[in-house]
């Protein structure tokens, strides 16, 4: 997995890449964590997400959180049909604004 920073806080944008998996979803977390400061909002691209696992999903629900804490809004953007599918089977769609 590669993560890209496109655009700097409040309005945080970045690019993932590969596999959002097992080994890789604790990287996710961490450089989410690691965003200093209140978040306007976090946008991440999907277009080179190629596999979200269950680990994935979590990552992303902790960013989901971490957003939330600061009244931001967590947002999937250029999602392939794949990732949409275990969005959409798990009940994670319901709670990411997906587009």
């Amino acid at each position: 997995m590669n993560i890209t920073v496109t655009s700097e806080a409040p309005d945080v944008r970045i690019a993932v890449s590969g596999r959002v998996d097992t080994n890789s979803a604790p990287e996710l977390t961490a450089f989410v964590d690691g965003l200093s400061g209140e978040l306007a909002g976090l946008a991440i691209d999907c277009s080179d997400l190629e596999y979200l696992s269950s680990a994935g999903l979590r990552a992303l629900l902790i960013a989901h959180k971490r957003v939330a804490r600061s009244g931001g809004r967590l947002v999937l953007e250029y999602v392939s049909p794949a990732v949409t599918d275990v969005l959409a089977l798990t009940g994670f769609s319901g709670i990411f604004d997906v587009r």
